[in-house]
Order: structure tokens, then C-alpha cells, then sequence
């Protein structure tokens, strides 16, 4: 059932915002496991640096504006994203 959901355009979308939520609340509560930080942006670089509008949607709306609500975990996040990811961030977010 859950993978219907994360298929769907919908889900995809939710299922990112709950990602940014538990990012962002780690983050804001010192809850940091570095490793997988290093995965998190590495995932978001990868979003950011693809072509398709539609994956750089997705990380700006799913996990983005999401992450904008936590001022700790989204200045972290900035601080280690790359240059794509900082771009789409100020233009859509900021």
C-alpha cells in the first residue's frame, strides 16, 4: 500500500515532506547522525542537479518549503547543499 502511495504523484510529495519533517526535527533538536546527513544532501544534490523540472519540483516543494519551517535545519542544509540546490532553494523558496 505504502509503495502505491510514494507512487503516486501525491504521494511522492507527502512522502518527502514527512522526510523533511524528521530531517528538520533532528536537526533542530541536535539529533544529528552525521552519516546520514552526508546521505540526505547527497540525495538532494542529486535532485537538484538532474534536468528534469518535474525531480527539481519535487525536492523544492517537497522538501524545501517543508525544511523552511525549521531556521536550524534549513541553514544547515544550505550550508552543505550544492550550488544547484542553494539556486533552486533562493528562486522558489526564500
Amino acid at each position: 500500500m505504502l509503495k502505491n502511495e510514494i507512487e503516486s504523484a501525491s504521494g511522492i510529495y507527502e512522502a518527502l515532506g514527512n522526510f523533511a519533517i524528521y530531517i528538520g526535527e533532528s536537526i533542530d533538536n541536535n539529533e544529528i547522525d552525521d552519516v546520514i546527513m552526508q546521505k540526505v544532501v547527497q540525495f538532494m544534490d542529486e535532485l537538484a542537479s538532474y534536468s528534469d523540472a518535474e525531480l527539481k519540483n519535487i525536492l523544492v516543494v517537497g522538501i524545501f518549503e517543508t525544511l523552511d519551517n525549521y531556521e536550524k535545519a534549513i541553514d544547515y542544509i544550505k550550508q552543505r547543499i550544492c550550488s544547484e540546490g542553494i539556486q533552486l532553494y533562493n528562486k522558489y523558496v526564500a
